[in-house]
């Protein structure tokens, strides 16, 4: 394939959501540019149907492959095509032949196509895109301000159980940028994942303790706050699908509340990443140092699943942490380990309430 100058590259990794993906391609299609941009698709072997519901898309709306369009490896097909009638809109599609969740296999297929691209943007297969103009107006902004690391925008959620819009996610009142404070307490789903673009050379320099995290988009964003700046959007751009078990936050619902592996796994590699930036950036470590507190007491188990026992278990496996807990965080941890009815309600409001709207999404 010849090497294009593709302004933009579109992140998709995609699991078993043939009901869902062709909103998501849409909303890439009807994109409206002055620069071509692509579209890395990346199923990850896909076993209800997704794959021929993406292959069925590109035949009828994308030109028939030429020589050298396909490429095929024992790991997967790669199918690239440009679209009929958007002439700057491109498709690189990967059809995993085995499923790769989790596995760091996914990167350099990604990557291929990132290099080459100045600016990257994310969508899931489940989530999707509303307005024709969002990337042509991300990346204005972004081209005019070189300082500006990462841009967002407000979100629309969609219910799958209500079957309809039920909310929509904002980062503040207006046009602005975003606060790092906010950046670090708020986590990830403040920032709406599918909303984001970033400029892609903020990488060269990305830290191994972010890349070793396994939630992605938090780091992501903790770091483009910090060597830039985060330009919010204050209007519906994405749209956020909820209430769909195949997304990964559907797959967290299951765990969260309870001690597993799967889940100290990721607190661990979270709470890495968290000390890593901590002692980078000591300008806010009191901000990280608060965060990693939050992070641990607000993950203890719930006493209704779990054991008095697998409580005192969870405190032991962070020991280290709690032993550097100021005052407050430690009367904090001891009231949700003994949930007297309403004494957590009021020591959060008098003592901890400041701190825990700035915790809690808009």
């Amino acid at each position: 394939m010849d090497k294009i100058d593709f302004l933009v590259s579109v992140r998709c990794l995609t699991y078993n959501h043939a009901a869902y993906i062709r909103d998501t391609m849409d909303g890439f299609c009807m994109q409206q540019t002055y620069f071509p941009f692509v579209c890395v698709i990346l199923d990850d072997a896909s076993t209800d149907g997704e794959q021929e519901v993406i292959k069925n898309y590109l035949a009828l709306h994308f030109e028939e492959s030429g020589e050298g369009q396909i490429e095929e490896t024992n790991d997967y097909v790669l199918s690239f095509s440009r679209h009929k009638h958007n002439k700057n809109c491109f498709f690189a599609v990967y059809f995993l032949k085995t499923n790769h969740f989790g596995k760091k296999a996914k990167a350099p297929y990604l990557e291929r196509w990132e290099k080459w691209a100045k600016y990257v943007a994310y969508c899931e297969g489940d989530d999707y895109w509303l307005d024709e103009n969002k990337i042509q107006l991300q990346v204005d902004y972004m081209e005019n301000n070189s300082n500006c690391s990462m841009t967002c925008s407000r979100t629309k959620y969609y219910s799958q159980k209500l079957n309809r819009y039920n909310k929509e996610q904002y980062c503040r009142k207006g046009n602005g940028f975003l606060n790092i404070e906010d950046v670090i307490y708020r986590q990830g789903l403040y920032i709406s994942t599918c909303s984001v673009m970033f400029r892609y050379s903020i990488m060269e320099h990305y830290p191994s303790y972010c890349r070793r995290c396994l939630i992605g988009d938090y780091p992501l964003q903790l770091y483009a706050a910090l060597v830039g700046s985060i330009y919010y959007f204050d209007n519906v751009m994405s749209v956020y699908r909820v209430d769909n078990s195949e997304s990964w936050m559907g797959r967290q619902a299951s765990v969260r509340g309870t001690i597993d592996e799967k889940r100290l796994a990721i607190m661990d590699s979270t709470l890495d990443m968290l000390s890593g930036f901590l002692e980078d950036y000591p300008k806010y470590s009191s901000f990280f140092k608060n965060k990693i507190a939050e992070y641990i007491n607000r993950g203890l188990p719930y006493r209704r699943r779990s054991s008095r026992t697998d409580i005192a278990e969870y405190i032991n496996h962070f020991q280290n942490y709690v032993n550097q807990y100021k005052l407050f965080w430690r009367i904090d941890l001891a009231i949700r380990k003994i949930r007297i009815p309403g004494v957590r309600t009021i020591y959060t409001k008098l003592f901890m309430g400041q701190f825990y709207e700035k915790t809690i999404s808009c």
